[in-house]
């Protein structure tokens, strides 16, 4: 809902002027969608020099009226050596289809910064205004802050962009914590744009399978919610995961949870009257319908939706929402070859220590997998394996690497099983920490069927 009237701009200590709540504004509530004042177009596209863009905003700053002179030349100016260009570096916000123009707002244009903002700003195309909507509550007195950078990455480079470009020194609470725990968060940030980037399947080192791409997702999801910052990036969060699911599983219900969960937080972050928001809901009601269920509204109402919760608490639902489960054997302790968390399949491996915080964190390993191949062809210093699901991926050993087993008394038709295995950025060849001690005389596929044949015998003699 719209919360008319509910700021002020007033003076905030150490930071100039800035939009203050005057009443308690809710979350989800829009704060304000304003018009631009001042408007220069082309202003990021690349199309011009920096001297075309600086006279360009010069000589909209010499057409302003009397009245939008004084309104302009009020803001704050972070390098007040460039005159009127420095106010609107300073100021100016994004806009229009692809924000590739920039304008001054008298009043979103106060808006000031906190790495743990409580308001998002978006272009409505359809209005053709900055709408602001509170993305948690805000008690009367506090400032209405937004992000004037990527708060994923370390305090010590968010305070560099900062102070680069706007010369002030944030104080938010990410910024103000100190020792372990601002390492900590330094970490979770930094890890969970990594995640980010995983699940975006935008590494630009490999193609990530879209299992690994959603589990990033899920991992990214948890560090933002320790972080506090979950709904800032919740919206991209859903929609990417739909698109995953969409593209890669023919599975309408968890696309069904997906989709809903992305309306909602477009609502939420942009408004009911949003482009975005409207392209939501008719993909939510374009699958509803494909799956049975009718309008959106009758989905969250449907017994899959009602039991799907009932059977689960919070946690496992993400879990099976994520397709987290993990698939184990029998006795305790054991896991089943079949899960690819442990045991991944060749295009489910890490692609290298920076590319892989799913696999490497701090440049070690972040937990135990092999990789098992059947030997398809040996040659000199390399094997042809044929993973569990029929692909087939050259190995090379690092050089020099003293792990490095004689292929000496392996054959083709036997098993290798590979330890920390990863792929060679940029190649389709994989690079491991060592080959195991044993190997096995018997295909992937036999080792499969010995496994179910246990499990089976154990169901059947209880475990004995």
């Amino acid at each position: 809902m719209e919360s008319p009237e509910c700021f002020a701009i007033q003076d905030v200590p150490g930071k100039g002027k800035g939009l203050v709540a005057t009443k308690t504004i809710l979350r989800g509530d829009r704060i304000l969608a304003e018009a631009p004042a001042i408007i220069v177009q082309d202003f990021l596209d690349g199309s011009a020099t920096a001297d075309e863009v600086t006279n360009k905003v010069l000589r909209k700053v010499d057409s302003l009226t009397p009245d939008e002179t004084a309104m302009y030349f009020s803001l704050a100016n972070a390098k007040p050596e460039h005159g009127a260009w420095g106010i609107f570096t300073t100021n100016a916000l994004p806009y229009g289809p692809g924000e590739l123009d920039c304008c001054i707002f008298k009043n979103s244009s106060r808006l000031l910064h906190s790495c743990a903002k409580n308001a998002h700003h978006h272009w409505n195309v359809a209005l053709q205004k900055l709408t602001v909507h509170a993305i948690e509550d805000i008690p009367v007195g506090q400032e209405i802050t937004i992000n004037y950078c990527d708060v994923r990455q370390s305090r010590i480079e968010r305070q560099f962009e900062l102070f680069d470009k706007f010369r002030f020194e944030c104080t938010c609470r990410l910024c103000s914590l100190t020792e372990q725990r601002l390492d900590e968060s330094d970490e979770r940030l930094e890890l969970a744009f990594k995640f980010h980037l995983l699940s975006v399947n935008d590494t630009e080192k490999h193609t990530v399978s879209f299992l690994r791409s959603l589990h990033a997702a899920r991992a990214y999801m948890d560090l933002l919610r320790q972080e506090g910052l979950f709904d800032v990036f919740s919206m991209s969060i859903y929609s990417n995961a739909l698109s995953i699911t969409r593209r890669n599983m023919d599975d309408v219900k968890r696309s069904m949870f997906f989709a809903d969960a992305s309306f909602h937080n477009r609502k939420f972050l942009l408004g009911e009257d949003s482009l975005e928001t409207e392209k939501a809901k008719d993909d939510l009601e374009a699958l509803a319908q494909e799956g049975g269920w009718g309008s959106s509204l009758q989905w969250r109402m449907s017994d899959a939706y009602q039991a799907e919760h009932a059977e689960r608490d919070f946690q496992s639902f993400e879990d099976w929402l994520f397709k987290m489960e993990k698939k184990t054997g029998e006795a305790e302790g054991t896991t089943s070859l079949d899960d690819d968390r442990t045991f991944p399949a060749f295009n489910h491996m890490a692609i290298d220590k920076e590319a892989s915080p799913d696999f490497f964190q701090r440049g070690k390993p972040c937990r135990d997998w092999c990789v098992f191949g059947e030997i398809m062809f040996i040659g000199k210093n390399t094997l042809i394996l044929q993973d569990k699901d029929g692909s087939h991926m050259p190995v090379t050993p690092i050089p020099g690497d003293v792990h490095w087993r004689s292929i000496e008394g392996l054959r083709v038709g036997g098993t290798a099983a590979m330890l920390y295995a990863s792929l060679e950025p940029a190649s389709d060849k994989i690079r491991f920490k060592r080959v195991l001690d044993v190997s096995y005389t018997i295909s992937v596929q036999d080792l499969k069927h010995i496994e179910a044949c246990i499990s089976c015998n154990k169901r059947r003699h209880d475990g004995f």
